[in-house]
């Protein structure tokens, strides 16, 4: 049984085109233009070293755009670290951060000798401290 492909027609790629160009989104942005490659005929390895989207999510996203069409490609994630803190306490901690040291918080335990810098660590433990909430990815912080 032969594979099916997105075959796209001049009016199908002019307007992923536009929706790859309009799109202020990276990831959604990268799918549209993951589908437009692919539908124009360019290997999926290929669409892979472009896009950075690996073979089978560039097949998948094919499969949702043929299903749904442009917005079935929106990046419909949703973070579950920024729920952890509210826009209060990001601000609280921002004015903080701005008013301590590490070194004035944590003395000679700093991640740094001189404690002048705000390294992760150091904020890591200060939300702990803080906020007793902890992320699961460094990134987070």
């Amino acid at each position: 049984m032969a594979r099916q492909r997105v075959q796209l027609t001049p009016d199908a790629a002019s307007a992923l085109q536009a929706a790859e160009f309009a799109e202020k989104n990276g990831p959604t942005r990268a799918r549209i233009q993951a589908v437009r490659l692919y539908g124009l005929g360019f290997a999926v390895v290929t669409v892979h070293t472009v896009t950075g989207i690996s073979r089978s999510r560039v097949l998948e996203c094919c499969r949702a755009y043929r299903a749904r069409g442009i917005p079935a490609l929106a990046d419909h994630r949703q973070g579950s670290n920024t729920s952890k803190l509210t826009a209060a306490q990001v601000t609280e901690m921002q004015a903080k951060l701005a008013q301590y040291t590490p070194r004035s918080l944590f003395g000679p335990d700093a991640a740094t000798p001189t404690g002048q810098f705000w390294m992760l660590a150091d904020l890591k433990r200060a939300v702990e401290r803080w906020y007793h909430v902890t992320y699961d990815s460094p990134t987070s912080y």
